[in-house]
């Protein structure tokens, strides 16, 4: 999940979708809105992956410490 701006949505530019499985870094499924080159599709993917995997350790540090507040809260 990788969230583009206002701008760069309403460019026209080919979108793409991805949902990954952080653990096993399998992609579960991929969309694209229009046509692009091979190779800069490629490297759209690349950095999608990354950032599936930043955003999914982000999530994890905010849920772990979550958890921790509330545990420590009791």
């Amino acid at each position: 999940m990788l969230d583009l701006n206002y701008e760069e949505e309403s460019s026209g530019g080919p979108m793409v979708h991805i949902a990954m499985a952080p653990s096993t870094s399998t992609i579960i499924t991929t969309e694209m809105s229009s046509k692009m080159p091979v190779e800069a599709f490629e490297t759209t993917m690349e950095l999608a992956q990354e950032g599936c995997v930043q955003i999914y350790e982000l999530f994890k540090t905010s849920v772990k410490s979550r958890v921790l507040e509330l545990h420590n809260a009791r």
